[in-house]
């Protein structure tokens, strides 16, 4: 289970070393600068432990519990906008695309909440252009900017006509950085006064406002932390949604036993988190993944000790979120949705790592779980759906694309509404 798999990186495949790869705040863990450096200087992706502290501080208070309960109702509002734009297809015959749906909700929360701008993309007609496909562009061009770095800085050079004819792909990736650029720069100099008028903060324009070193309040630095908090609030929120609404539409005894349970519940939303619905949410998260790749993590001062082996300071060592969910030991029927594992053994939270763990932990996961709980409850609780054309395969991960996703040729989560 502990294998060397490139010249200087150490994967290990046993869930019982959770914790000692990713430790809690009293233990330095840096982060893997060939896995990190094309995503700039945004806090997620800070390689030296001390200065992802300080930046994470500063960010951290947006995403605490009361900060996202202050939220709330920007997501509720959300999401009833996005039930009544599906429940416009019951009895048309006409399908539509969960994932495309699911992502201009997930934008349009991440927006207003950084940029107290919405995309408003919730109501675009089919739920097109969303930002799935530049997700995706990105997504792969990210393994190639790993190991050619230089590549952004040349696109950024040639017209964007020659890069879209390039490469598409790359063209959607600098079509969304000159957009967060844009928002950054608004709120900047003071273009856009909109948070003014907002019951919750603003991100940006609160990180502009605290008292930190210049160097990190330039736009080049936060546009490039709007990147990342756009990027990571939107596509990995879009598939879990998408993965767990498919196992549910699937297995209709599950779908109906939620649907019940969710009448009931939805009197209060308080009860949401605390009732057995937590366990179709904790399921959806395992089968979806989120991130895929390994999630390496450098001690820099202290060696690791992973079983009889002493593995030195300043060694990436990782594990990968898919095959400690799909891991047999931990999980019965490992590739089977069954929400009840959970119920039956609370313990299994310290094996899903579909937001990492320790102190680099994601920040968003307070905000990801309201979303996903919210957005599934009104959902289920007031429509049927029906899967179109829609097999195990268009959910199935086949692809590291720092996401974990199904096949490439996929056309996504396709679904009547009844």
């Amino acid at each position: 289970p502990v294998v060397r798999i490139g010249p200087d990186e150490i994967h290990v495949n046993d869930p019982q070393y959770i914790r000692e790869i990713y430790v809690g705040a009293g233990q330095a863990r840096d982060k893997y600068k060939f896995y990190t450096q094309q995503f700039g200087e945004a806090s997620l992706t800070t390689v030296p432990h001390e200065l992802h502290r300080s930046r994470r501080a500063a960010i951290s208070p947006f995403f605490s519990k009361r900060s996202v309960s202050n939220l709330e109702s920007v997501i509720t509002g959300l999401a009833e906008r996005l039930c009544l734009r599906l429940s416009s297809y019951s009895g048309t015959g006409l399908p539509v695309v969960l994932n495309d749906a699911f992502s201009c909700f997930a934008t349009d929360v991440i927006t207003e909440y950084a940029f107290a701008r919405s995309y408003d993309f919730l109501q675009n007609p089919n739920f097109l252009p969303n930002l799935r496909l530049s997700l995706q562009g990105l997504m792969v061009s990210v393994h190639y900017v790993k190991h050619f770095p230089w590549i952004l800085g040349i696109m950024d050079l040639l017209p964007f006509t020659v890069v879209e004819w390039v490469d598409p792909r790359v063209a959607r990736l600098l079509q969304m950085r000159k957009d967060v650029k844009a928002q950054v720069e608004a709120l900047a100099t003071g273009k856009n006064q909109n948070f003014r008028n907002k019951h919750h903060p603003t991100i940006f324009h609160a990180l502009l406002s605290i008292n930190a070193p210049a160097s990190e309040k330039l736009p080049t630095r936060l546009w490039q932390e709007g990147f990342l908090v756009i990027g990571a609030g939107t596509e990995t929120t879009a598939l879990i949604l998408s993965t767990t609404m498919f196992y549910l539409i699937d297995n209709p005894r599950a779908y109906n036993k939620l649907k019940q349970e969710l009448v009931v519940a939805f009197l209060d939303i308080s009860t949401l988190p605390t009732i057995a619905y937590n366990a179709v949410i904790q399921e959806g998260l395992r089968l979806g993944v989120g991130v895929g790749s390994r999630l390496q993590r450098i001690s820099p001062t202290h060696p690791m000790n992973i079983g009889h082996w002493t593995i030195p300071s300043g060694t990436p060592v990782g594990m990968t979120s898919i095959l400690v969910h799909k891991n047999s030991e931990l999980f019965y029927e490992p590739h089977d949705f069954i929400p009840e594992r959970w119920i039956e053994n609370p313990q299994l939270d310290e094996y899903l790592l579909s937001f990492s763990k320790g102190s680099r932990q994601c920040a968003g996961i307070t905000l990801a779980y309201t979303e996903l709980r919210i957005v599934l409850a009104t959902l289920i609780r007031r429509l049927d759906f029906e899967l179109f054309q829609t097999t195990i395969e268009d959910v199935a991960i086949e692809h590291d694309l720092v996401t974990a996703n199904a096949r490439l040729g996929s056309q996504g989560v396709r679904v009547l509404v009844k």
